[in-house]
């Protein structure tokens, strides 16, 4: 199993990335379960546009790779969001020794 982002893009102040994982994914080409757009700004990253290719994706499960990729980019902060039923929630994750996770914004429309 494994993660990756494929940087696609790169200028003076931000870097875009596609990331992928799966449990057959180890390199592009490689097939993967979930991919989402990344642009890292500064030290922190962004995911937009997440898909998957079934309704239940362990993303807890490739957590320690995509930390690793990310702060070897000098990430310090990553967010995201969710919509699901017309509700917006917003996550933010500090890449510390916790790893932890708060929720920015709920309910958001």
């Amino acid at each position: 199993m494994g993660a990756t982002i494929e940087w696609i893009h790169q200028n003076a102040t931000a870097k875009v990335g596609i990331l992928r994982f799966g449990d057959k994914h180890f390199k592009y080409g490689d097939p993967y379960e979930f991919s989402c757009a990344v642009k890292v700004e500064s030290n922190i990253a962004h995911f937009y546009g997440g898909v998957a290719d079934s309704d239940i994706v362990n993303f807890l499960k490739y957590r320690n790779e995509i930390r690793n990729i990310l702060v070897n980019e000098g990430v310090k902060t990553v967010i995201w969001e969710r919509i699901k039923n017309n509700k917006k929630k917003v996550y933010r994750v500090d890449l510390g020794k916790s790893n932890k996770v708060s929720l920015i914004l709920k309910d958001v429309k």
